[in-house]
């Protein structure tokens, strides 16, 4: 788990972007297996961050998704 307070939302979508990278091509396992996408889970306060950390990692080609956009 990982926490990112940045003044620049560039910043936390590099640090994210980057972090999610690491884990996929690291050699970092769960039990015998190794990371996968569908393993990452990214929690962002406004939807338009989740837009922005989506994009960043298309062009990593890393898939991702958006599951919900509705208020709790």
């Amino acid at each position: 788990l990982s926490l990112y307070s940045c003044k620049k939302n560039e910043a936390v979508v590099e640090q994210t972007v980057s972090q999610v990278y690491d884990l996929l091509t690291g050699g970092y396992k769960i039990g015998t297996r190794a990371v996968v996408p569908s393993d990452i889970a990214i929690l962002v306060r406004a939807n338009a961050k989740g837009a922005d950390v989506k994009k960043a990692l298309s062009k990593l080609r890393i898939p991702a998704i958006t599951i919900d956009d509705c208020k709790v």
